[in-house]
């Protein structure tokens, strides 16, 4: 993997390169997509991973979980859960939709971290190298806004984004992850 970080100037990512990236975001993807299944008691799968540079396919409303990537390819890890994703979590994790702000935010903070976490570890194994998250910073309002806010603090607007939608039987979407590698 070539060390080029991303910005705004940076040259193009290589096919091979981002080809990699976005087999281990996949692989990544299903492990959180499995954590959250674990959680809510529903079965989940995942669509296959998109490649944007602009603006995210995740929910503009609803709530966001963020968390910086360190080793590997670093960068940036946000889960995305529309409203009523986010109620059903709630419901399912609190056994209440409408519990208490504090516990509803910790609870989000924890299940982003968690989802991250079993991703992030999957990332290290397939890499072999170590790749941790930073605490989590979580958005209840205009998730996108914030993450984007994040990204380009970091160096990293118009970077590629990796994004897998976690979904239900049912095919309605629960979650989005979205990886933003600092190393391309």
């Amino acid at each position: 993997m070539n060390a080029i970080p991303m910005n705004s100037t940076a040259a193009p990512a290589l096919p091979d390169d981002l080809d990699r990236l976005r087999e281990f975001a996949n692989v990544g993807a299903g492990h959180a997509a499995s954590a959250l299944a674990q959680l809510i008691g529903t079965p989940l799968g995942m669509t296959p991973p998109e490649v944007r540079t602009g603006e995210t396919a995740a929910p503009r409303d609803g709530c966001g979980v963020f968390l910086q990537v360190e080793g590997g390819p670093g960068g940036w890890l946000g889960v995305f859960f529309a409203p009523a994703a986010r109620a059903a979590l709630l419901d399912a994790v609190l056994r209440e939709a409408s519990a208490d702000p504090d516990a509803s935010r910790s609870a989000l903070a924890e299940v982003g971290n968690i989802l991250a976490s079993h991703a992030l570890s999957a990332v290290s194994e397939l890499a072999g190298t170590l790749i941790l998250p930073t605490p989590p910073i979580i958005a209840l309002r205009h998730p996108a806004r914030r993450f984007r806010e994040l990204l380009e603090r970091a160096g990293l607007r118009g970077a590629p984004r990796i994004e897998n939608a976690l979904v239900d039987a049912g095919g309605e979407c629960r979650g989005h992850v979205v990886w933003v590698p600092a190393l391309i």
